[in-house]
């Protein structure tokens, strides 16, 4: 019999050590996770090696069959924090989780350096581990590409060269690629499509023009949820022998979820409360609240409750591009046998 996994993948914007210690902001992530019925979970852009501690308080609040690993930093251009990756699964679906590592030891030419601007540390590694729920050990690899436009093709096509991506029959490979997997809008390097080398291992993307990035909330009104998504980034690409069914794939819109009176509303209107005084409030910087003011928007707009306790979309974007992420979350469900 199949055992069904919902992999939750959340680039959550600079992840630092003011969201971690916000009891707030852990139990959005919780009831996230929860609402969602997500048993395998990926967060990706944490911060400062924060990523063990938030694995460690959102596992406390999801309960104790909850568990969690987190990838130790690694270094990073000047003027920028490395990142962590967190995975948490819960233990009643997903029975053995091991082989957590770096592949770049491998000596695959993953990005050492920045192609621009020269001799620049290495920003970004992909961070892998494999999985188990029924019968199938699931190789799952996580990235989150670099930033710089000439990295990001010769960055993502050579997550086609790790040993365990090529060899493995059961794979996913997921993150925020800064790239799309449509071709007529993908970067290209040598010739060859950011995931061309994916694609010809047999890889597909579960998220069919789907975007999951979001636009900058000090510019402009958004009147929708289609309006304000940016680029089709995040992204679960899939190779399988037959022991993986992908039953759906799915965009998680947490901001209209926030305009109704439901599990997130009351959380998200405290997580907002608390955003301004972060050290790491990007959006509460100077240069931004001069630029909402020309683009003829007050510099903070409050996250009101009205009659009948429910924020408009205006409200709920702004609130969650400021105070959470330029990304939202997505979801894979899929059948281990």
């Amino acid at each position: 019999m199949a055992t069904t996994v919902r992999f939750l993948s959340w680039n959550i914007q600079d992840l630092g050590k003011d969201q971690v210690k916000d009891a707030e902001f852990i139990g959005m992530i919780a009831d996230v996770i929860t609402n969602e019925t997500a048993n395998l979970v990926l967060i990706l852009e944490t911060k400062a090696d924060q990523g063990d501690e938030l694995g460690k308080r959102v596992k406390a609040v999801l309960g104790a069959n909850w568990d969690h690993n987190a990838s130790k930093p690694k270094s990073a251009p000047k003027g920028t924090k490395p990142e962590n990756y967190v995975f948490l699964w819960n233990k009643t679906v997903i029975t053995s989780a091991t082989g957590f590592q770096y592949p770049d030891k491998q000596k695959i030419g993953f990005p050492n350096t920045h192609l621009t601007p020269k001799k620049q540390s290495p920003s970004r590694f992909p961070y892998m581990g494999k999985f188990k729920a029924g019968a199938t050990t699931v190789q799952v690899v996580a990235y989150h590409a670099p930033f710089n436009a000439v990295d990001i093709p010769v960055a993502n096509q050579r997550l086609a060269e790790i040993n365990e991506v090529k060899s493995e029959k059961e794979v996913i490979v997921v993150g925020d690629f800064n790239d799309t997997h449509q071709s007529s809008k993908s970067y290209s390097y040598k010739g060859q499509s950011t995931f061309g080398p994916l694609k010809a291992l047999k890889f597909s993307a579960k998220l069919k023009k789907t975007k999951t990035s979001l636009k900058s909330a000090y510019v402009i009104t958004w009147a929708n949820s289609l309006d304000c998504r940016s680029e089709e980034y995040d992204n679960f690409f899939v190779k399988t022998s037959g022991d993986l069914t992908v039953k759906s794939a799915k965009v998680v819109d947490l901001i209209v979820d926030m305009t109704k009176p439901n599990y997130l509303h009351a959380r998200a209107k405290k997580v907002f409360d608390g955003w301004a005084g972060r050290k790491n409030a990007e959006e509460a910087k100077p240069a931004k609240i001069k630029a909402r003011k020309r683009a003829k928007r007050a510099p903070f707009v409050p996250f009101v409750l009205p009659v009948p306790d429910r924020a408009t979309f205006d409200q709920a974007y702004d609130a969650y591009f400021r105070a959470v992420s330029d990304h939202l979350p997505i979801l894979l469900e899929v059948d281990f046998k």
